[in-house]
């Protein structure tokens, strides 16, 4: 039960996670140089201006490709505790 409570909220985590990579890229890139220290690497870490759309729309898709998986995750954690529960006749249908 530990360890489905553990995926239940890693799973919530990296599915805001790819939701803010996805959907909110600025607020995301906020957050990603206020956690890495960005001011003192954005000079490293910027892409040039050539590749800097390609980069984007591949950061947005790899968001949104762990926001899905993630949200499985959450998914099938939430079934395996309510299906324990069920088990346990803790919940009555």
């Amino acid at each position: 039960m530990p360890l489905l409570v553990m995926m239940l909220l890693l799973g919530s985590f990296a599915a805001l996670w790819g939701f803010l990579a996805c959907f909110c890229p600025a607020r995301f890139r906020r957050l990603v140089d206020l956690l890495s220290f960005g001011a003192d690497w954005s000079a490293l870490s910027s892409p040039p201006k050539f590749l800097a759309k390609t980069v984007n729309g591949l950061s947005r898709a790899a968001g949104f490709i762990i926001f899905l998986v993630s949200c499985w995750f959450v998914y099938m954690a939430a079934w395996l505790i309510y299906s324990d529960f069920i088990r346990r006749g803790m919940i009555h249908r």
